[in-house]
């Protein structure tokens, strides 16, 4: 079978959406080497990103540099030469595709706090969703959460919606107490306990919220805890960086900016929690990352990420600075509730592979091949 992938983000340094377009590539030819993949990459570096050197594997780079311009003319010209069996764009569709196609709609927030996006990104976003979701063969949903929102506000008929969780990369693993706090303190120089934030600095993952929160646990508690930050910064990010210069956070927190992934394990496995109390998510792999790293999680009682959890981390109310306090000064307190929720994450973070993602998907594209 010849599977076309569209390689939309990897390259841009931008987080999830990169991660899962390098993971699902390198799953699929492991899963599946018979196969031949074309993988058509919007950026220049996203070949680099990917990083799969194969017989099986073939690079197309999408002209022009115009991103809008290359998913318009570009993409259809690299298919028409290639001539793919079927055609998988996770994250970002195509307008127009002339094969047989399988999507993804990685988040529902699109749907429900359209509010989340700038006007110019909102409106590039619902053109080429709702143009492509008609015509596509089937959707992959990362979660029952963001089936269900297809199928409501849609009407999409469940047939066509096939959820197929995100993965876990081997590289999220639990590391020996002293190696990781060493590390954490000589090359982060962290040398207090901390929570750690990993996501970008936009709305929706809520960390103007977060960090009032912290400032409410500090004063509560009179804990020695720091935040750490690590994540890229987006359009919605002033009022963060104006909130870090009030003396009640400066020098309580760290923020390491966009951080390698083989950092990643260190700063999850070294903290007391992980703060990922989003607005919305259609999965939320930090979660599932910190778990495999043996970290506990506090994390929202919203959109999808209670499924993701699975009854293993802490809940709460994401617009509720006393409600996320509260949870910081259990966590810190409660030294069986810590122990319960590392246990218990790191058997839930068993049940996430991209091998088993990359299986699924083969097997719809299979489906829609046939």
């Amino acid at each position: 079978m010849k599977v076309g992938v569209l390689i939309a983000f990897a390259g841009r340094n931008c987080g999830g959406p990169e991660v899962y377009e390098r993971e699902i590539a390198r799953a699929m030819l492991a899963v599946a080497p018979q196969h031949e993949y074309h993988l058509y990459c919007l950026d220049s570096r996203g070949s680099t990103v990917i990083g799969l050197k194969s017989e099986s594997v073939f690079y197309h780079q999408l002209q022009p540099q115009i991103r809008a311009a290359a998913l318009l003319a570009g993409l259809p010209r690299a298919m028409a030469r290639s001539r793919p069996d079927v055609f998988y764009a996770p994250i970002l569709p195509p307008p127009f595709c002339p094969t047989k196609a399988i999507i993804a709609m990685p988040c529902s927030s699109l749907l429900h706090h359209p509010e989340f996006y700038p006007p110019l990104v909102r409106m590039r976003l619902r053109f080429f969703f709702h143009r492509a979701v008609r015509k596509a063969a089937k959707i992959i949903c990362p979660s029952l959460q963001v089936r269900e929102s297809l199928e409501e506000r849609l009407k999409i008929p469940s047939d066509k919606l096939a959820v197929i969780h995100p993965g876990v990369s081997p590289v999220f693993h639990r590391i020996a107490e002293q190696e990781k706090r060493r590390h954490v303190e000589e090359i982060h120089g962290i040398r207090s306990p901390y929570f750690l934030f990993s996501g970008r600095w936009e709305a929706r993952k809520n960390l103007v919220r977060t960090l009032k929160a912290f400032a409410l646990f500090k004063r509560r508690y009179g804990s020695p805890h720091k935040l750490v930050l690590t994540g890229g910064h987006s359009w919605d990010s002033q009022e963060v960086a104006m909130l870090l210069e009030q003396p009640e956070l400066r020098g309580s927190v760290a923020n390491l900016g966009k951080t390698d992934t083989a950092e990643l394990p260190y700063l999850y496995g070294a903290a007391d929690a992980l703060l990922y109390a989003s607005l919305w998510e259609g999965f939320g792999l930090p979660i599932i990352e910190a778990m495999a790293c043996g970290t506990p999680v506090i994390t929202s009682n919203l959109a999808a990420m209670p499924e993701t959890a699975g009854g293993a981390a802490l809940l709460v109310d994401p617009y509720s600075e006393e409600d996320m306090a509260a949870a910081m000064g259990r966590i810190t307190s409660d030294t069986n509730l810590r122990d319960e929720l590392r246990e218990h994450g790191f058997r839930r973070a068993k049940c996430f592979s991209w091998e088993k993602t990359a299986q699924q998907t083969l097997d719809l594209y299979l489906e829609i091949a046939s």
